[in-house]
């Protein structure tokens, strides 16, 4: 990568890979990065400055959304989408929340769990879907989680891990 920033969005292939936003802290940034299975190209900053967001899709039509900005926790509800040259905005998603898991594509995605100002500093159930305009709620995870994983297509989703434990 070129640059050496983590919690970071992620969407795509082992081969056509996209990563945006991210931190070096105490700074979180818009970077966008590509790539191309062998290297590392610089791609358009994200309109919003954010880290531990939602995301998913490919590297020509990727979704970010939600995050923290960084300093105390600021929970961001502001969707992006990235269509291989450009960002732009999206539907705000129902929740701000960050530190959840994302699935699926830009028009079939989901945000699921998190931590919201409401589920401080316990993980959130709250699973949301996008539909490349706007977010509608979805059946609840059955725990709440955050920092985990997630993966899958809207209709066959998985979150992995939960913490803490």
């Amino acid at each position: 990568m070129i640059n050496t920033l983590y919690v970071r969005g992620g969407a795509g292939t082992q081969n056509a890979a996209l990563a945006a936003g991210g931190a070096d802290f105490p700074a979180f940034c818009q970077a966008t990065e590509e790539y191309d299975g062998s290297s590392w190209t610089a791609g358009p900053n994200t309109i919003t400055i954010r880290g531990y967001a939602f995301s998913g899709g490919s590297q020509n039509a990727a979704w970010l959304s939600g995050g923290n900005l960084g300093t105390s926790p600021t929970f961001l509800s502001c969707t992006e989408e990235y269509n291989g040259s450009s960002w732009s905005a999206g539907g705000a998603m129902i929740t701000a929340r960050y530190y959840g898991a994302g699935a699926g594509g830009q028009f079939t995605a989901l945000a699921i769990g998190g931590q919201s100002a409401a589920t401080t500093p316990a993980g959130s159930t709250s699973v949301e879907a996008y539909d490349g305009g706007s977010w509608a709620t979805e059946t609840s995870l059955i725990n709440a989680r955050r920092i985990f994983a997630g993966g899958g297509v809207q209709n066959a989703a998985v979150a992995a891990g939960i913490y803490p434990g």
